[in-house]
């Protein structure tokens, strides 16, 4: 959305982001600038103001994440697959990426 004027959030939702852009947007009065991500504080009044454009994420909890390099899944098995997957190359490839392979950190 283009901000043109103050516009309210509904904290109906349990988890809330905003993420600006293009241009400065004002969350409850505190700069988020193009790129930075705004997390929301559960239940509580929000507004955004600005001339920027932002995106207004939120949902459900997704519950614990596991971090393993590029991967990110809530069950360590479905990383451990990944590994597999991307070693034996099955990912599929990025187009117009011309880059060799890129072996899986030791």
């Amino acid at each position: 959305m283009s901000l043109e004027s103050s516009f309210p959030i509904a904290a109906d939702h349990p988890e809330l982001a905003v993420i600006a852009l293009r241009g400065d947007i004002w969350v409850n009065n505190e700069l988020v600038t193009a790129g930075q991500l705004a997390v929301l504080r559960p239940a509580a009044a929000t507004s955004l103001s600005g001339p920027g454009t932002a995106i207004v994420l939120g949902g459900e909890p997704v519950g614990k994440r596991h971090i393993w390099w590029n991967f990110v899944h809530s069950d360590l098995d479905r990383i451990e697959q990944a590994k597999a997957d991307w070693t034996a190359q099955r990912f599929p490839t990025v187009p117009h990426d011309h880059e060799p392979f890129v072996p899986l950190p030791a």
